[in-house]
């Protein structure tokens, strides 16, 4: 049973510059960076982050008890520019560092927030837990989310709580990449970055990227290991590397060749594959050429239900007792109920008229990954334009929840009440 989830970014400060890891502007102590004193930049605007990916691996009790949040606790750090947390890597990362006894249990239970990363309904989540149900020889695989803006019930939220207190007193800056730095200090976005190893791939940024940040991974990791949760010592790994990711792909494109997971993958054409639902139907028993015999004993395996989705009962909701056991549905899903409800009302229009002349900027749909343009009224100013390349890079979007996004973003005052629109290329009726 694991519970994931990803921490808030930890900003590393430029070169000499560093910055308070907790975001908070006060003076801290610069934990084995320098001996200029207490001091920390009184600003966070810079392109290297550290992601820590926290998950609980827990043994569920005998009897329902407080140790249902107790378990192993991992938390793996994450150059924010080259390592960014995706589906496979974070299901890569499970296979990772999953022990003997972790392939020996044919069960697994998947516990998140439902974020972009782990978004039951996208199809990268879909065929990275379909790899990971292959990799493990599963016989029963169970991921689950939170119900919206309650991620606090999330138990690996509060191994997070625990990890506070290893940020507490700490600045950290990058390290001095010596005949490069020169060329690094001008690259401001992340984005940046990753088109400088684009244009000139005779140059590793993304090793420089690892290397400016090992003095402030030293320090975090060596903070972290000093904590404990729950009597467990809390373990700090390494994320998984393109060759792990891309042999857990592999799973998928061994059984299905149709699909190209080095380019973005269109849930649509995958749920039209012919065989694809093949393998919802037939794994279930053992006639199922996707992978090997079933391992639990026949009576335990043919006791296993589905996992039912929440069903209203008046103003509340069913007992999970009344409803363990019945036939899903999907009748009572959020998604598909706003669906239902945005078809019989008439969608919001442009504050101002859209045009080509007004497009400035494109942001990625991380859902489906079709871009979405940007428009605003008026010409963007270069200082304004700085803030909303800082603003995009640093979130995940998706569709549904673009428009409140920048919506809220335009009534920044940096912006100057200027209105911010956002349309979607492929579908001009959908806002």
């Amino acid at each position: 049973m694991y519970f994931l989830d990803d921490k808030s970014s930890i900003p590393v400060g430029y070169a000499g510059a560093p910055v308070s890891a907790t975001r908070k502007q006060r003076a801290v102590l610069m934990a084995g960076l320098n001996e200029r004193g207490l001091n920390t930049m009184d600003h966070d605007n810079v392109p290297q982050h550290i992601i820590p990916s926290v998950s609980i691996k827990l043994t569920p009790p005998k009897v329902l008890s407080n140790e249902w949040y107790a378990g192993k606790p991992t938390i793996i750090l994450k150059d924010a520019i080259f390592e960014t947390s995706t589906a496979f890597r974070h299901a890569a990362e499970l296979v990772k560092y999953a022990d003997e006894e972790d392939r020996k249990n044919p069960i697994v239970f998947i516990g998140t927030d439902g974020g972009p990363n782990h978004n039951v309904t996208s199809i990268q989540v879909i065929l990275s837990y379909i790899a990971l149900f292959i990799e493990h020889d599963l016989d029963y695989l169970c991921a689950v989310r939170t119900p919206p803006n309650f991620s606090i019930i999330n138990p690996a939220e509060r191994l997070m709580c625990t990890a506070n207190i290893a940020l507490i007193g700490v600045s950290l800056a990058r390290n001095h990449l010596g005949s490069y730095e020169q060329k690094v200090r001008s690259l401001l976005l992340k984005k940046q970055w990753r088109n400088a190893q684009d244009k000139h791939p005779e140059v590793d940024y993304r090793k420089l990227a690892r290397d400016g940040l090992k003095d402030s991974l030293d320090v975090l990791t060596h903070r972290l290991e000093s904590l404990t949760y729950k009597g467990e010592k809390v373990f700090v790994g390494e994320p998984a590397n393109d060759h792990e990711i891309t042999y857990l792909k592999q799973q998928i494109s061994r059984i299905w060749p149709e699909i190209d997971l080095s380019s973005k993958v269109c849930k649509s054409q995958v749920l039209n594959i012919g065989y694809f639902r093949e393998f919802f139907d037939k794994h279930t028993d053992d006639s199922c050429r996707f992978h090997k015999s079933i391992r639990l004993l026949n009576d335990i395996f043919n006791s296993l239900m589905w996992l039912h989705t929440p069903q209203p009962d008046g103003e509340k909701y069913k007992d999970f007792a009344d409803v363990h056991g019945t036939e899903p549905n999907d009748d009572h899903v959020p998604s598909k109920q706003n669906s239902k409800s945005s078809s019989t009302t008439e969608q919001p229009k442009p504050p101002f008229p859209l045009s080509y002349t007004r497009a400035r900027k494109i942001v990625i749909c991380t859902d489906c990954e079709f871009p979405r343009l940007l428009h605003t009224k008026c010409a963007i100013d270069k200082t304004v334009a700085a803030e909303i390349d800082k603003y995009i890079d640093e979130k995940l979007y998706i569709v549904e929840h673009l428009w409140n996004h920048f919506r809220m973003f335009s009534e920044t005052p940096s912006l100057n009440a200027m209105i911010l629109f956002l349309c979607t290329i492929i579908k001009p009726g959908l806002f």
